[in-house]
């Protein structure tokens, strides 16, 4: 017969068999409801087109967003966002001001001025007028920014995950 297996050969088996035994015992656990998959609402959402400008296109300053709604909202309201994500679903304008302190001082922050200099901007209308672009980091070489629409409801709280987004270089004002 042959040597016996060194200590070294018998710990990397041993180290095999653990993993193949945690995974099926772990296998059967994703068909459980509680981890599953399935009824999760992943889906690509339509209802909104942003008609200008274009994505992967060059647009002017100030920089004219527009868009189609087929399913707009009763007293509802829109919010773009350049270079920027939204808050979260339920929460309004506000959440961006949570850590500003000096924001929170001042009455009526966040104003539409102090949501612009931040690129925010809230309308009740289908299409913004955007002059104030955040400025990139000034050692970035990407000059092109993402324009995102989300909706708000009539208490101006962000109403679903739904976004809807178009990448843009703005150009420089002449």
């Amino acid at each position: 017969m042959g040597q016996p297996p060194s200590a070294e050969a018998d710990l990397h088996r041993r180290g095999r068999r653990t993993v193949l035994a945690a995974c099926a015992l772990l296998l059967p656990l994703t068909a459980c409801s509680q981890f599953s998959t399935a009824s999760l609402q992943l889906r690509r959402d339509a209802t909104i087109t942003i008609t200008a400008p274009h994505d992967r296109t060059a647009a002017d300053r100030p920089l004219h967003v527009e868009w189609t709604d087929v399913a707009p909202r009763n007293g509802g309201a829109y919010m773009v966002l350049i270079d920027r994500s939204p808050m979260p679903v339920g929460q309004d304008v506000g959440w961006f001001a949570r850590d500003d302190k000096d924001c929170a001082a001042s009455p009526g922050c966040p104003n539409a001025r102090w949501l612009s200099l931040r690129g925010i901007t809230v309308t009740a209308d289908r299409f913004a007028d955007i002059a104030i672009i955040p400025r990139k980091n000034a050692n970035s070489r990407n000059k092109r920014y993402d324009v995102t629409v989300v909706r708000l409801d009539r208490d101006g709280r962000r109403d679903t995950e739904a976004t809807f987004t178009v990448t843009v270089e703005i150009r420089a004002a002449r």
